[in-house]
């Protein structure tokens, strides 16, 4: 029950913070943003990282530098669908929860039957639902894809120590990855100016960090799938402050009913796992 609790908080905390960084990124490129964020975030457990690191070996900073890298190019692909079709790519990504269910049955032993499966199903027809504009993106296919590898390989290396010390380790590569991509892009940051940045962003880094514990505290005690497919709750969130907050009641009842569809996914799947 614990790990649902916070699955659930996980994804309330991030379609909170995320719903703040509209039009105050300070003039940072999306990868030179998402890489400080990354940094403060993996800085921030560093301390964790540090007093387990003797435990750890090469298959757990492997796993953890996987899934780092994976969640990086996650995003990578988000902002580059976010370019040709926002909506499509951010509806298809979100669909994540089915190819970690898949993955964590077939490479981690997970328990599948007919309520998780049927759970994740609908979920992923009301992200569809709720968001989707036109067709499928294939970098929205893209970062779902990536975002179910690093899932599977976080839960694969938990296993073999600290939650929030592998959220270092792996918040930490992300954020190289991202530094070094804004850098072959582009004029980019160096290091310096990059951790200056750190400082100014610090409540968004406090979000992400508290909806990093959340999430990975969860993985460690419960199923990738079910961790994966609960943290979804942030669409619903999204979807409230939208109408509530943005005013944004366009086609509200269609999205209602994808919303309705992504609550009953959630709650037959926690009744089943």
């Amino acid at each position: 029950m614990a790990w649902m609790i916070l699955a659930l908080v996980s994804g309330v905390l991030n379609a909170l913070w995320t719903s703040t960084i509209k039009g105050r990124t300070g003039g940072l490129s999306p990868a030179a943003f998402a890489a400080v964020i990354r940094l403060g975030v993996g800085l921030a457990f560093l301390p964790f990282l540090l007093a387990h690191m003797p435990q750890f070996g090469i298959r757990w900073w492997a796993l953890a530098a996987a899934a780092g890298v994976a969640e990086s190019l996650s995003l990578a692909f988000s902002v580059r669908g976010y370019s040709e079709d926002y909506y499509s790519t951010y509806a298809v990504s979100n669909t994540n929860p089915v190819l970690v269910v898949l993955l964590g049955w077939a490479l981690l032993g997970e328990r599948m039957d007919w309520g998780l499966g049927l759970g994740v199903a609908l979920a992923a027809a009301g992200s569809l639902v709720l968001f989707f504009r036109g067709h499928v993106n294939r970098w929205g296919l893209g970062a779902a894809a990536a975002v179910a590898l690093s899932k599977v390989a976080s839960k694969a290396g938990l296993s073999d120590g600290s939650a929030l010390a592998q959220a270092s380790a792996a918040f930490l590569s992300g954020g190289l990855v991202l530094a070094a991509v804004d850098r072959f892009r582009g004029p980019g940051l160096n290091p310096g100016p990059l951790l200056r940045e750190l400082w100014p962003r610090r409540l968004f880094i406090v979000g992400s960090a508290l909806t990093t514990a959340c999430a990975f505290e969860a993985m460690a005690l419960g199923p990738a799938g079910g961790v994966a497919l609960l943290s979804r709750s942030n669409l619903l969130v999204g979807f409230l402050l939208s109408y509530y907050g943005l005013d944004e009641r366009r086609d509200w009842r269609g999205r209602a009913l994808g919303a309705a569809l992504i609550l009953l996914g959630l709650a037959l799947a926690a009744w089943r796992i």
